[in-house]
């Protein structure tokens, strides 16, 4: 079974499959904003398309949370891009920073 937990002592969300570490997003906040940084997969799960359905509740949990995102993770930047919805979370006065970035970041951050 799949779960993504928020660990705020340790400034991640924490994806486990049956009990075991298999991803993280690694974040900072600052005052009203989130600021994901690395994205990561474990040995063992790279081919199982982790990545969206870790991205996809960390950015739910900030639209919650009613926090803007900004996203110097080049995943996360690669998953608002493809899922246009999130990329109102981006801080109006920031959004230029991102969206200058190249459109094909890397695969990983």
């Amino acid at each position: 079974m799949q779960t993504v937990h928020d660990n705020p002592a340790d400034s991640e969300f924490d994806m486990y499959i049956d009990g075991e570490i298999a991803g993280w997003v690694r974040y900072r906040v600052e005052g009203s904003e989130i600021w994901m940084l690395y994205t990561a997969v474990t040995r063992g799960f790279h081919d199982r398309g982790l990545t969206d359905p870790l991205i996809q509740t960390a950015l739910d949990d900030a639209h919650r949370r009613r926090i803007g995102v900004l996203p110097f993770c080049p995943l996360v930047r690669q998953y608002m891009r493809l899922h246009p919805q999130y990329l109102g979370l981006i801080p109006v006065g920031r959004s230029a920073l991102f969206r200058s970035r190249r459109q094909t970041d890397a695969a990983a951050c």
